[in-house]
């Protein structure tokens, strides 16, 4: 399951848009991954606030890329990354 949020207006409301084309059920818990900063330091902390549960994992960004690289390389899989213009290099 993949939830993009969008905040607005200091967290007073969420937009969820639910991928797999099923309604969000408001009566279910649902595991949310982000990283230890957005989860306790950004603006988006008050969406944490009362968490049923949270864990930290002790699982750095880089981490986790360098484990999702590895993957692919041992599956040899080939990687075609793709320019979607969030970045650029001057």
């Amino acid at each position: 399951m993949t939830i993009f949020g969008e905040f607005y207006e200091n967290l007073r409301w969420l937009k969820i848009n639910y991928q797999a084309g099923q309604p969000i059920d408001l009566q279910r818990n649902y595991t949310l991954i982000t990283s230890d900063y957005v989860a306790t330091s950004s603006d988006y902390a008050a969406l944490f606030k009362n968490a049923v549960k949270y864990e930290a994992l002790n699982y750095l960004m880089r981490d986790a890329i360098l484990d999702y690289l590895r993957r692919k390389g041992q599956q040899k899989e080939v990687l075609n990354p793709q320019k979607d213009g969030r970045t650029s290099v001057r």
